[in-house]
């Protein structure tokens, strides 16, 4: 099989920013005036982020718009991925290998688009990706319209696209649409390890544990 092209998801994969993740929930609630289960960040965690505002309004009774929950979630998320979120362990290592290999890469996440490439610049990766989209435009990662779409724009068909994923349900969407998943371990997702090491194509504990021609031929 010749792979064709690479689609990574950010946050948990390319990005230790699931812990971030799970606490904002937590914040955004009690930011604005209620005290939250600490599960919360579990529930909302197949949604998008209008979803999972409409959750919130709808199970707080909050008397606020979805645009200023989602503005607010944007201020508190911002700061982290301009100024603070380290890359995973092994990231420039993969995507230069990917680079030397001439496999294009894109970027599919539930986080704004602009957000993942202010990460990637200011950690020196964003010269590996030709672009990246986010569930805000495509849906959540329940149905598989932003790795189709991604796939699309890497010009690369699903069975010779890698989608690297930390998280059972959208590896689970990216398989079943026919892509070859690369399960990447994070410790939020560590309780679905079993799961994920079943369901994908690999299963690797550090990004560059995967070597491309060896592991794909």
């Amino acid at each position: 099989m010749k792979i064709q092209g690479a689609l990574f998801d950010l946050d948990g994969t390319l990005l230790q920013s699931m812990e971030m993740w799970q606490q904002l929930p937590l914040q955004l609630v009690r930011r604005l005036g209620e005290e939250p289960p600490e599960d919360l960040a579990r529930t909302i965690e197949a949604m998008d982020q209008r979803q999972a505002a409409e959750y919130i309004i709808r199970t707080f009774g909050f008397a606020v718009s979805v645009e200023q929950v989602l503005k607010l979630v944007e201020e508190l998320a911002a700061e982290e991925y301009r100024q603070h979120l380290p890359a995973k362990p092994g990231a420039e290592v993969l995507l230069e290998q990917l680079r030397q290999q001439k496999i294009p890469c894109g970027i599919v996440s539930a986080t704004q688009k602009e957000l993942s490439q202010a990460a990637m610049e200011r950690l020196g990766l964003w010269k590996y990706f030709s672009f990246a989209l986010d569930c805000g435009e495509y849906g959540p990662k329940t149905n598989p319209h932003i790795y189709l779409a991604g796939a699309e724009k890497l010009g690369s068909a699903p069975c010779c696209t890698l989608v690297f994923e930390d998280a059972l349900h959208a590896a689970r969407t990216a398989k079943e649409a026919g892509f070859v998943t690369v399960g990447v371990w994070d410790p939020a997702g560590e309780e679905h390890r079993g799961e994920m090491e079943a369901l994908c194509d690999h299963y690797i504990e550090r990004l560059d544990a995967l070597e491309v021609p060896k592991s794909f031929q």
